[in-house]
């Protein structure tokens, strides 16, 4: 009996110091078929989106590499939106204010080209950047540039055989630039100052063509928002003619650009823009002041003057228009500065003159802004 106790005392000893049986770790499972622990795997819910390559979307809290990764604030000269200009900081011309005495803004009548390689002359993109006519710059052309497809709106049309210039202008809040559109302004310069600038700009592409290797003869005019609105204008304007050159453009594509500045027509089409505050500011109008302004006459002669649509006329040239918000909002009101009513607003005169034109904005699907450029530039290759 003694012999026997001792004996299953040895048999515990040896199990016990041999570690054949230990506690169940934390977070670990046995696979009863083998005997053998592995650690619990935490499943992560993920959803597939079908691409030419498959991506999986991952949590927030998951660190993941994907070839379409936002490039960081400081981009690599070799990034498609960081090409570096052939000429920079051109001076396309300098506007002497008879109203004022005061040197103009050099860096206000200044523009980037990147020449496309060709041994004939090529076509020209001028591009005229937004800001509601108070702020923004040439620069911001680096902004139209598509991430996810590895090119940029310069890339897209230097590859396509295009020269790009990218232009400044004259605005609002310049220091010592005050060009405010008044009927004061009206007496000595009847064309407001961007809109006379961006002229100017393309009078000196124009006149320089050789000098660039640029077809002068295939010019075609595209901005955003404001330079939307200049856009239209350039298209739509009789022509200016700078150091005897045209300045009037084969094609212009207004991206969420205004066809009319006019108060009167806004009332009707868009009634939220009427007394918008850069409307306001563009006429040098006091808010206090809009009554008065609304029914004095000289006013009127300037709304008239500065609203693209109103100079519509059947030799006008081939027009595309992009805007990239819907009509009507959700509570079916018309909004924004953006609105595509105003590229509706100016189909009517289009149609009416017979005009090329092409009218872009989301109804049942509309187009990114990669796409918009894309198309953009093949209109401007059918119809330049």
């Amino acid at each position: 009996m003694k012999r026997a106790h001792v004996i299953c005392l040895l048999i515990i000893a040896l199990v016990v110091t041999s570690g054949c049986v230990k506690p169940r770790e934390k977070g670990s499972r046995i696979n009863r078929d083998r005997g053998v622990e592995k650690p619990v795997k935490t499943t992560i819910t993920t959803t597939t989106i079908k691409t030419p390559t498959t991506t999986m979307i991952k949590p927030s809290n998951v660190t993941t590499t994907t070839s379409h990764s936002i490039p960081p604030k400081t981009i690599p000269s070799s990034d498609p939106c960081n090409i570096k200009p052939t000429y920079s900081n051109v001076e396309y011309g300098v506007h002497n204010d008879d109203l004022r005495d005061y040197d103009p803004t050099k860096d206000r009548n200044v523009l980037d080209l990147w020449t496309s390689k060709s041994k004939k002359p090529t076509p020209l993109l001028v591009f005229i950047h937004g800001g509601g006519f108070q702020y923004g710059s040439k620069e911001d052309i680096r902004e139209q540039c598509y991430n996810r497809e590895g090119t940029s709106l310069i890339k897209l049309f230097l590859d396509s055989g295009f020269s790009v210039a990218s232009i400044n202008y004259r605005l609002m809040n310049d220091e010592n630039s005050d060009w405010r559109y008044t009927p004061r302004w009206y007496a000595k310069e009847k064309t407001p100052a961007p809109m006379l600038d961006a002229a100017k700009a393309i009078g000196y592409l124009k006149k320089h063509a050789k000098e660039y290797n640029i077809n002068k003869n295939r010019v075609s005019v595209m901005g955003t928002s404001a330079g939307g609105c200049i856009s239209f204008w350039l298209g739509f304007h009789d022509d200016i003619m700078v150091d005897g050159f045209s300045t009037k453009p084969e094609c212009i594509g207004p991206w969420k650009g205004q066809s009319t500045f006019d108060p009167h027509v806004l009332s009707e089409i868009h009634p939220g823009m009427a007394r918008h505050k850069n409307i306001l500011a563009f006429y040098g109008i006091e808010r206090r002041d809009v009554e008065s302004a609304l029914s004095d006459e000289r006013y009127d002669i300037l709304f008239k003057e500065a609203s693209p649509a109103t100079h519509i006329s059947p030799d006008d040239v081939p027009v595309f228009m992009y805007y990239n918000q819907p009509l009507y909002g959700s509570d079916g009101m018309i909004r924004g500065a953006h609105n595509p009513v105003f590229g509706v607003y100016a189909e009517e005169f289009l149609k009416n003159a017979s005009i090329t034109y092409e009218l872009h904005y989301p109804s049942h699907e509309g187009l990114s802004p990669y796409e918009a450029a894309l198309k953009t530039k093949d209109f401007f290759l059918k119809n330049c």
